[in-house]
């Protein structure tokens, strides 16, 4: 059994790291207050299972605009004119994150593989955010507001991911039964993901009801795909774009507070996933994916001030091919997010 200490090394330099290389990039703005801290909780408990992708755990804050370094304001300069194709005024904001992912099996107390099952696996990592978002008047009905999003996301996969260890302590806590499969996880690899997602806000003067529309991409030996999809929303004084992981800038004079429900669908066609594919540098169990995945999603978000809540129910086609030839029944799981935004 893998000691938690040992992870504690790898663990200390992912969390150090943000602070490290902000202090060499932010020269002159390190004092930057923050302009959002998002939490965020993806689980399947919140569905009544505990299998495949059973948990992600994310933390990421973004600094007001005069925190965001020189070389990424002047590549933004350069990115918007191409993302946007207009000369409207917008916001640069940069950011970190930290995150932990787990993918387990679906019969958590069989320690053996399951060669009609997914590899179990952890995927731990650092990340730098960053964001551009349009400052057009919301009352304007000719303005299209958008959002564009890129995430760099640097760590590890396997046991030095702590995610063996980091379930083992909640199931004893919460009373459940001893994930055993982690002994046939996934060995470690290093990670690298870029990630992009680019929103846009139909004009509309309405604030009770929008659609916005988005579509993403991710790069790397973790996760390589192509992503595109929409979102409705009815509610009360509505601004800005849908939350995700990664809260939406804050923009001025907005309402004091904010509430809708929500519905949307995500499909993304894929090339690699690592948690189905297996690792790339090594032998490793491994079992056939579906290229093409989709989500559901609905819930609702209310906002107060600089407080926002988000819950988010998510219905995932299935991602891989049993060896069996069984049918697989989608998976649900939920997810809360817990924001503070300037």
């Amino acid at each position: 059994m893998s000691h938690p200490i040992r992870q504690l090394p790898l663990f200390c330099t992912l969390v150090l790291l943000p602070g490290a290389l902000g202090a060499q990039d932010l020269v002159g703005t390190s004092q930057a207050p923050l302009a959002s801290v998002s939490f965020y909780e993806e689980n399947d408990l919140f569905s009544g299972t505990d299998h495949h992708y059973t948990q992600g755990l994310k933390l990421s804050f973004f600094r007001v605009e005069e925190g965001t370094p020189d070389w990424l304001s002047s590549l933004a300069d350069t990115l918007w004119p191409i993302l946007a194709d207009n000369n409207i005024i917008f916001s640069k904001n940069a950011g970190w994150t930290l995150g932990q992912n787990m993918y387990t099996g679906e019969d958590i107390r069989r320690a053996s593989i399951d060669p009609d099952d997914r590899p179990w696996a952890g995927w731990l990592y650092v990340g730098r955010l960053f964001q551009m978002t349009d400052l057009c008047d919301e009352d304007d009905g000719t303005c299209q507001q958008q959002q564009h999003t890129f995430e760099l996301d640097l760590g590890v996969v396997g046991p030095a991911s702590g995610a063996k260890w980091a379930q083992s302590r909640l199931h004893e806590v919460i009373d459940s039964p001893e994930p055993m499969g982690w002994v046939n996880q996934l060995g470690n690899e290093p990670g690298l993901l870029l990630l992009y997602k680019g929103k846009w806000r139909f004009p509309n003067t309405s604030r009770t009801f929008d659609v916005i529309p988005h579509g993403g991409i991710a790069l790397g030996n973790v996760l390589t795909y192509i992503s595109t999809g929409g979102t409705a929303r009815v509610g009360f004084h509505l601004t800005g774009f849908p939350t995700d992981s990664i809260p939406a800038a804050v923009r001025e004079n907005r309402p004091k507070w904010e509430a809708y429900a929500f519905g949307g669908i995500d499909g993304r066609l894929t090339a690699v996933n690592i948690f189905l594919d297996g690792n790339h540098f090594r032998d490793s169990y491994s079992i056939d994916k579906e290229a093409f995945v989709y989500d559901f999603s609905y819930g609702g978000a209310v906002r107060y001030k600089q407080l926002r809540l988000t819950y988010t129910l998510v219905r995932r086609s299935p991602e891989f091919k049993p060896r069996s030839g069984r049918d697989l029944d989608p998976q649900n799981f939920g997810s809360v997010v817990l924001s503070w935004e300037r």
